[in-house]
């Protein structure tokens, strides 16, 4: 089962010069996640990563995770047979504060499972203003994958994919955050299922897409205060491609702090998109693309979470524990995917984190 890359770590490289920023604190994190739907597919997700300081500008920080999946899903197999997966995922880095001010970062990454290999690099740049009121981030990525073999691809094949993404975070008043992102993906190489056919006319075909893709997307969000311990917020997003595929996203969500040890935060998000040029949802002759890949056909998807924070001890002194639940409801409509009009999938998360 051909499985996406994820799980990008931001952190940093050397510099120096400026004053010395705060000494951050060393920190390890367990999480634990599952994903489960009515499509016949169960992801579990346990991993841990490390934060540890080594001085005052100089922080490195791994993490380690593992996703096991089962799945008999009709997107990959119309017979339904189950199959396993195990995918490893690896990262390392470090983080440098140049000065109070300003932070740069490398971190790598690879991920290994049996019909997939990906290796990738990050660069961040984080920049705050002298008022401590505006933020600027700047992140490059670069990632090289072999896809396969599959029952459709013999040998691997190369897909080759670049990352330009950046956001600006500004204070408008002590009450109200305003955030604007932007981001540019270029997709080259091998980009089908390395398991999927398609019928045509009665016959079944390999899948075929296009060798080359390119994406934009933009978002702005805004945070508001309505009292002392709880916000607001509210976001809008716009994403398209060279393939046809345009998105439209929002998401709204409450934060409320009961107490200085505790945080509740509920949050919905929608999505709609229209399909992929070359999409059709039956094909009744051969086209030079097809695709059986129900997440390039029209579609509007509906995702309610909520999750509840505690923190140990409570302020005003730095916490040294944080234990944390998030539970998840997601349900997508299908509009032109005849095997699964619709598909509904339960998220949870936990995780503890330990500050030293």
């Amino acid at each position: 089962m051909q499985l996406k890359p994820w799980r990008w770590v931001l952190v940093g490289v050397v510099g120096c010069g400026g004053p010395l920023p705060p000494r951050p604190r060393a920190e390890v994190t367990l999480h634990g996640g599952h994903y489960g739907d009515n499509d016949h597919v169960s992801v579990w997700s346990p991993s841990v990563r490390a934060r540890v300081p080594v001085g005052r500008r100089v922080t490195v920080s791994a993490s380690y995770g593992v996703d096991i999946v089962s799945a008999a899903s009709v997107d990959i197999v119309a017979s339904a047979s189950r199959m396993n997966e195990v995918r490893h995922d690896t990262t390392a880095g470090a983080q440098v504060a140049v000065d109070d001010r300003t932070t740069v970062g490398v971190s790598g990454r690879d991920s290994r499972e049996s019909d997939y290999l990906s290796d990738g690099v990050t660069l961040t740049v984080d920049r705050e203003n002298a008022a401590r009121t505006r933020t600027l981030h700047v992140e490059a990525r670069g990632r090289w994958d072999r896809v396969g073999p599959g029952w459709v691809l013999q040998d691997r094949a190369d897909l080759g994919v670049g990352t330009l993404a950046a956001s600006l975070t500004q204070v408008l008043d002590r009450l109200t955050v305003l955030r604007f992102a932007l981001q540019a993906d270029v997709l080259s190489g091998y980009q089908a299922s390395a398991y999927r056919y398609v019928p045509v006319g009665g016959q079944w075909f390999t899948e075929q897409v296009p060798e080359l893709r390119v994406r934009g997307s933009g978002s702005a969000r805004i945070q508001r205060s309505l009292r002392r311990n709880v916000s607001l917020l509210a976001e809008y997003g716009l994403s398209g491609d060279s393939w046809g595929l345009v998105a439209h996203s929002g998401e709204v969500g409450l934060r409320w702090e009961p107490a200085p040890w505790a945080m509740f935060d509920v949050r919905a998000r929608v999505m709609a998109q229209n399909g992929a040029s070359f999409y059709q949802g039956t094909y009744a002759s051969l086209t030079e693309y097809r695709t059986r890949d129900r997440m390039l056909g029209p579609m509007e998807a509906f995702w309610p979470t909520a999750s509840f924070r505690f923190d140990w001890p409570a302020w005003p002194a730095p916490p040294s524990w944080e234990v944390g639940v998030r539970g998840g409801w997601l349900h997508q409509q299908l509009e032109d995917y005849a095997p699964l009009r619709s598909r509904d999938a339960g998220t949870g998360e936990v995780w503890v984190t330990r500050w030293f």
